[in-house]
């Protein structure tokens, strides 16, 4: 990745927004990043989240990416193992309520949560809406940079992440209504900046 992003100094940098994703049945989450060497060794660093004790995707030290999911069923929980060498990668998050949840990172398959059926995810706790900190209190903030953050409420399929991995400036083949939340981090029609497209499709 060579285009613009967001920079997290692990301090006090985070973006709210208004919550998403509660009670819905399908969820992908996707986005490049480029966490900073060792920054995590002995503190919590989270991409995305909701609040304390709800949903996150977070590194818990630096080789470690946890993804926990508030569902009405039984709840998500897996990690993934992942090298700390402070290059840009591609992370896609999946989860479907009848289906395995998946994490991907620069096109290829690195983890899947258990079997069963989990239902759709909580209409409270489930939700996301922080980027760069998932907790009230600034305690899990990540240190690094983010770019095309996006969250669907569809799965992407692997041919998705295939596609999106190496189609950098496009969006994948789905229904632009199932975008809920995007920061393209591209140059565009408005100039040379960043902005925030939400589920209305305004910035």
């Amino acid at each position: 990745y060579t285009g613009q992003a967001l920079e997290f100094d692990g301090v006090s940098d985070e973006i709210s927004f208004d919550p998403i994703m509660g009670g819905e049945t399908e969820l992908t989450i996707a986005c490049w990043y480029k966490k900073d060497v060792g920054a995590h060794a002995s503190t919590d660093g989270a991409i995305t989240g909701y609040n304390d004790g709800g949903t996150y995707l977070r590194f818990t030290n630096d080789t470690t990416l946890h993804f926990y999911l508030n569902t009405a069923q039984n709840d998500i929980s897996y990690n993934v193992t992942l090298s700390d060498d402070g290059n840009w990668h591609y992370l896609v998050v999946t989860y479907e309520q009848n289906t395995l949840s998946n994490i991907y990172i620069d096109g290829s398959l690195v983890g899947s949560s258990s079997s069963g059926v989990r239902g759709a995810i909580d209409a409270t706790t489930g939700r996301l809406a922080r980027l760069g900190n998932y907790a009230a209190v600034g305690a899990n903030l990540f240190s690094g940079k983010i770019a095309n953050f996006q969250v669907w409420n569809k799965e992407w399929s692997a041919d998705d992440v295939t596609y999106a991995y190496t189609n950098r400036e496009s969006l994948v083949n789905l229904p632009y209504e199932n975008l809920k939340l995007w920061f393209p981090m591209q140059d565009g029609h408005r100039g040379n900046q960043s902005y925030l497209l939400d589920g209305a499709n305004t910035g």
